[in-house]
């Protein structure tokens, strides 16, 4: 599987822009306008790796502004900030598409497989009616 890439379809193999899988990362399932197959949104795992690394770089960047340099400039914030922004464009080319678990439930023990459903019980329409004394006599 690969770890950078665009985010495509696993049924299709459509492959989904990078403002459409930005925008898929924050929800939880996708149905694909091509095929009709739904996938579960997941993000890939070398994002760990590269999120530890942005982390560890934006300390280091405030150690040293803040131990080595004592002064406070725009600049030194814009450096600060610069791998975490770096990391929220990065981070659409690690959503991952996959198929869902097929989920499969044994047979009940001594019956036919109902395969999930049960029949609804029969019940009268006019069991729960009240009929008015004054529309009896009409």
């Amino acid at each position: 599987m690969k770890k950078f890439g665009k985010t495509e379809c696993p049924f299709c193999g459509k492959k989904i822009g990078i403002i459409g899988a930005w925008i898929l990362k924050t929800q939880g399932e996708y149905h694909c306008p091509e095929c009709g197959g739904y996938s579960n949104i997941t993000m890939s795992r070398g994002i760990y790796p590269f999120a530890a690394v942005v982390i560890l770089l934006g300390m280091i960047l405030f150690v040293l502004q803040f131990f080595l340099v004592n002064t406070y400039s725009i600049l030194f914030l814009v450096l600060q900030f610069l791998p975490f922004f770096v990391f929220f464009l990065c981070s659409p080319f690690f959503v991952r598409l996959q198929r869902p678990p097929v989920r499969r439930r044994p047979p009940a023990p001594g019956g036919p497989p109902n395969h999930g459903h049960k029949a609804p019980p029969h019940r009268d329409p006019m069991e729960h009616t009240i009929v008015m004394d004054s529309f009896k006599n009409r």
